[in-house]
């Protein structure tokens, strides 16, 4: 019996650390979203291990972080089920800083898939309705209220019926530190890239005047710019341009970091070769367009949406491992 027990902890080590631990296995194309098979096994093996929780945090919180769509969803389903079946000593470990951070910036970035979102926010309301009565799992319970949960109910009982002792002292000062320090990043960051920006574009001034003076020298004179003749193929370009900048973003999006670079991505290359080709056909028309107040706005803004899908591009094109939430996150909001 003793040896017996033995081997089935060994089995359940290697399947949470080996080559290929469940987690790995459990959230592969060939589990639906739900499927629960393999599931029971890993909750065995969970609470076999002493860290076992720590495990399975960490194996999940990075398939939420650099899987696609389709293992971030399986990655929700497994954690469900370990906090529903792991029993009180997972529950109470499996919620570390790492993976509570994870979680919240799921929730948040307007770059997490619509369909993510919304289980992330069924799972965390399931945790809120099991534990909200139980004060030792109150961190757990709360991520629902800190994720956004339950603004419009709250909203809509009004002051006849607050919350008792919604937030301690100590939440309402982690509350305000947390949102100064994200308030001191996001002002840093924007004075970074305006600053950035303003050297892009003092630079491609530079070099178009060059350009200009040179082709002034050496060209005959150019035929005078007519808007009203080049207005239909200004839309045009526009409209492609537009539609580059959202095909660079959606496919870096896409990109499965974990196991490939956007870098070396045929369809990204493809897509960023488009979107500076169609931008250089919109510098072109915003010098030549200048006084036109009609449409001088959009081809501006449609420049811009091109400079942060590029901008985007250079940061998602680093290693996973030099990179951090907070700078993924800026960089998506931008674009």
């Amino acid at each position: 019996m003793a040896t017996s027990t033995l081997g089935l902890a060994k089995h359940a080590l290697s399947t949470l650390t080996g080559e290929k631990p469940h987690v790995h296995i459990l959230s592969r194309e060939q589990y639906k979203e739900d499927d629960y098979d393999g599931i029971p096994e890993l909750v065995e093996s969970v609470n076999l291990q002493s860290g076992g929780a720590t495990e399975a945090s960490r194996a999940i919180r990075k398939k939420l972080k650099y899987g696609d769509v389709h293992r971030q969803l399986r990655s929700l389903t497994m954690l469900k089920a370990l906090v529903e079946n792991c029993g009180p000593k997972f529950q109470s470990t499996f919620a570390n800083d790492q993976l509570v951070d994870r979680l919240k910036l799921m929730s948040q970035d307007p770059m997490t898939d619509e369909h993510v979102k919304r289980k992330l926010m069924s799972v965390l309301a399931s945790w809120h309705r099991q534990f909200k009565d139980d004060p030792k799992m109150h961190s757990v319970s709360n991520l629902y209220i800190q994720c956004g949960g339950g603004r419009k109910s709250t909203m809509g009982q009004g002051a006849t019926s607050p919350r008792p002792h919604a937030e301690t002292l100590y939440e309402q000062h982690q509350r305000k530190a947390e949102e100064e320090a994200r308030a001191r990043a996001e002002k840093k960051a924007k004075e970074r890239e305006t600053k950035e920006e303003e050297k892009r574009k003092q630079k491609e001034e530079k070099l178009a005047a060059k350009e200009r003076e040179r082709k002034a020298r050496t060209q005959p004179a150019r035929r005078p710019f007519v808007y009203e003749t080049e207005k239909p193929k200004i839309l045009q370009t526009i409209a492609e341009a537009s539609q580059a900048s959202t095909n660079l973003v959606n496919a870096v999006k896409r990109v499965n970091r974990e196991q490939e670079s956007v870098t070396s991505n045929a369809d990204v290359q493809e897509c960023l070769a488009t979107a500076k080709a169609t931008r250089k056909q919109l510098i072109r028309y915003i010098q030549l367009a200048i006084q036109k107040e009609e449409i001088i706005g959009t081809l501006l803004d449609t420049n811009e949406r091109i400079i942060a899908a590029i901008q985007l591009y250079d940061k998602m094109s680093k290693s996973p491992d030099q990179d951090s939430d907070e700078e993924i996150r800026q960089s998506l909001a931008a674009a």
